[in-house]
């Protein structure tokens, strides 16, 4: 069987009062992605440069990596991040791939990698 991780990309989120920001993703989303994976940790395609906040839900159980060029590694004693299966879940993502921490745009933008988990 073959298995999936499907992302969705938005630009932000929706402000539902003036000056307040909602917890919920703007629609319509900026870009849509899937990607197989399996139990070598494969990427997405790059996010829009408009990208600031992703959904992501994978068809099993995996372990996932956010950031320019990332690695998964599977779960284990030093393992990244899990996700259980067909669960969605919300991050937020520098727009463009600012990294705010270094304060340079990255030459690569950002990406989501994913390795098949236990």
């Amino acid at each position: 069987m073959t298995n999936y991780c499907y992302i969705t990309e938005f630009a932000g989120l929706s402000p539902q009062v003036p000056g307040f920001i909602g917890q919920i993703a703007m629609q319509p989303p900026v870009a849509e992605q899937a990607f197989v994976i399996s139990g070598t940790s494969a990427q997405s395609a790059t996010f829009n440069k408009k990208t600031t906040v992703i959904r992501v839900m994978c068809d099993t159980v995996a372990a996932i990596e956010i950031g320019a060029n990332p690695t998964a590694i599977a779960a284990g004693t030093t393992g990244t991040m899990r996700m259980n299966a067909s669960v969605a879940e919300y991050f937020g993502i520098p727009e463009g791939g600012y990294d705010s921490d270094v304060g340079t745009v990255l030459s690569t933008g950002y990406q989501l990698a994913a390795i098949t988990s236990t």
